[in-house]
């Protein structure tokens, strides 16, 4: 029977290692020795985190959040699926999340090679829509998401307790409990700021990406540092499909343009928008960096036509702006 019923995995799987992390953390007391703070947040997928950042307090967590992290369908057997820990876009660059990324590598035995072969079988994502991080890295809030995938039992009457792996719920505990116990070392030592810095981070996706991006990427940096003059040009979870924020009338126009990496890449596109001027050459320099970004170190879009996906990604935006959903 085809999502008869809330899983075990989906995501049943998810809530209750949020329940176990909030447990090791009251238990630990390790906000005492860290300068921020945690919140756990159980919702409705999409519906919950939508209604909860258009809300008073989700305006006020969006100035306040330095990190999201997502746990959607963390139980998986590993013998027939991956652990994946999906990054944020590129517009929501972190010193957090490169830790993060940092950990996720070690503890697991993942290691950036052709033909990886790891004691786990983990992998490095590229930004891919799916879960509530999309709406969270849709307010400019750095988020990953940790999921294992493919499930044989996803969406089916067999998605039950029997099904989990307990050794993948382990797994991903072990990762963010070490990933907490880096940041309260690091504090400790009195390294946590330089540690978190985001140069470090700007100067790998200056060697990852194409000649022609320095501007985007110094104005990612300026940004996220605290200088300089920005104006949040687009705040939204953005659905072609559902989001009330569409007018009607253009509805299906968008429609026939959106699927597939268009998605993705127009994601990545809001999400850098508020670091580009309001023409069409500064959006087709940020294009050719996610595709070629994208090309480079995510799953294989070569077979893709790349000149429609920046011709449907551009007409979007277009209209977006001519509704002034993007000012």
């Amino acid at each position: 029977i085809c999502h008869p019923k809330p899983g075990a995995n989906d995501n049943a799987s998810g809530s209750v290692l949020t329940l176990e992390l909030l447990h090791y953390v009251l238990e630990t007391k390790i906000y005492e020795r860290l300068p921020f703070g945690f919140a756990f947040l159980w919702f409705p997928e999409y519906y919950g985190s939508m209604a909860l950042m258009s809300s008073k307090l989700g305006e006020e967590l969006a100035e306040e959040v330095l990190l999201y992290l997502n746990l959607d369908m963390v139980g998986t057997d590993l013998s027939e699926g991956s652990l994946f820990l999906v990054e944020p876009p590129l517009g929501t660059i972190s010193g957090l999340y490169n830790l993060l990324r940092e950990v996720f590598m070690r503890v697991t035995g993942y290691r950036e090679l052709f033909g990886n072969s790891t004691p786990v079988r983990s992998k490095l994502s590229l930004y891919a829509r799916g879960s509530d991080h999309d709406v969270f890295s849709s307010l400019g809030i750095p988020s990953a998401s940790f999921i294992s995938w493919p499930d044989k039992y996803y969406h089916s009457s067999y998605d039950d307790l029997s099904s989990l792996s307990l050794d993948t719920l382990e797994l991903v505990y072990n990762v963010i409990i070490s990933f907490l116990k880096e940041l309260s070392n690091s504090h400790e030592r009195g390294d946590l700021r330089n540690q978190l810095s985001l140069r470090e981070e700007i100067e790998v996706l200056r060697l990852r990406v194409i000649g022609g991006s320095e501007d985007i990427l110094n104005s990612v940096l300026n940004r996220e540092m605290g200088e300089g003059n920005f104006r949040k040009r687009f705040r939204g979870y953005l659905d072609i499909k559902r989001s009330f924020l569409i007018p009607e009338e253009i509805r299906g126009e968008l429609l026939s343009l959106y699927d597939g990496i268009v998605k993705e890449v127009l994601q990545e596109v809001l999400n850098l928008i508020d670091y580009l001027p309001r023409d069409m050459k500064a959006l087709e320099k940020a294009l050719n960096l996610i595709l070629y970004y994208r090309l480079a170190y995510g799953p294989d879009i070569s077979s893709h036509n790349l000149t429609d996906i920046k011709d449907r990604t551009l007409a979007i935006v277009n209209k977006l702006m001519e509704v002034k959903l993007i000012l």
